[in-house]
This record gives structure tokens, sequence and C-alpha cells, in this order.
């Protein structure tokens, strides 16, 4: 009884911090859609020949990326799902949370590209791994060189422009196949539900 009550607080709080992050980049999509919210002077389609996802060798395939959403200026991954690596109770009780909450167990993270600029820049809106190690989920904001690829670092798919020495040391990477579609976050919400 007490363990299932704490399993059940622990998804509990992990949702809690997971919730601002999604609400705010559902927020900046739709501002985005409208074009009322542009972080880049000129978004340009993202080129998509030299783009390229990796996660941890070690990461279970119900954590791959699904599908990547591609609309100028932004970047929508969808992954599979959110696998908690400490416990499969808080695991299974975070997923149902999440499908009560969301509508979809599947996690989307989005990213603002601009490659217009010398090099490039990715800004991450509450997606930025910043300085986590796998098994935490604080959410970040940054800008970061757009390198071409993307390494997912937290096991809820929080994100960096490069490899985190953390993983890099643990493992490493390895790199993920890619399902491109053409849409907004609003699509890859859809996809998601399906």
């Amino acid at each position: 009884m007490i363990t299932g009550l704490l399993v059940d607080s622990f998804a509990r709080f992990l949702l809690y911090l997971d919730e601002p992050s999604q609400r705010r980049q559902a927020e900046l999509a739709s501002l985005f859609a409208r074009g009322e919210y542009r972080p880049f002077d000129t978004p340009a389609l993202v080129s998509l020949a030299s783009l390229h996802l990796f996660v941890p060798k070690w990461e279970p395939l119900d954590g791959e990326v699904e599908a990547v959403f591609v609309e100028p200026g932004a970047l929508h991954v969808v992954y599979r799902d959110e696998v908690f690596p400490l416990s499969k109770a808080v695991d299974a009780s975070y997923r149902e949370l999440r499908r009560e909450q969301y509508g979809r167990t599947m996690d989307i993270e989005t990213v603002y590209v601009d490659e217009s600029e010398t090099g490039g820049t990715a800004l991450f809106e509450t997606t930025s791994a910043g300085i986590n190690p796998y098994e935490t989920n604080w959410h970040f904001t940054d800008r970061q060189p757009w390198s071409g690829a993307l390494y997912k670092t937290t096991w809820n798919g929080l994100m960096t422009t490069r490899p985190a020495a953390a993983i890099t040391l643990r493992g490493g990477y390895r790199e993920s196949g890619l399902t491109l579609y053409y849409g907004a976050r609003e699509d890859a919400e859809a996809f998601a539900r399906l």
C-alpha cells in the first residue's frame, strides 16, 4: 500500500516537472504557427540531408525516436515513450499519468533551428538537457551552435547539439533511424495520439 502510494507520488512529481515544459512548447508552437513567435529573423527549412539524431546506446527501444516533424525554423522530435530508468513501477505509473494528462504516451520535444547564421543556431525552449545526467529531467532553455545533429541526453528526451560527456563515458551514442514528415507541432501531437 505505502509502496504503491510512493510510486504514484513520485510519478506525479515527474509529471509536475514535465508539465510546464509541455505547456510552454505547445504555447510557443501555436504562436510560431501564427507568425507571432519568431526566434530567428528568417526561418528556413532545416537541411534534412545533414540531420542526425543520436540516443544513448543503452536506451531502451521504447525511448527511440519515432518521427521528426519538420517545418521552416523548427524540428518536433517524437519519441516512442519516456522510459523512467530507475523504477519499472514509477515508469508504469508515469506512463498512465501522461496518457491522462496529454492524451498520449509518446513524448514531443521542439527545437528551433536557424541555419542562416554562420554555422547556425539551435534554440532549446525548455528542451535543453543542460547539465543533466541521464537519470534526471530538469528542463533548461538555451542556444547552442547548430551542428546538424541532436543528442538525446536524458531519459525524457531533453537534447543537446553535441555529445554529452556523461553519456560518452557510459558507452556513447547510437544513431537513431529517422522518419521525417513535413508538419507543425500540432501535426506531431496528432501523430502521437494515434
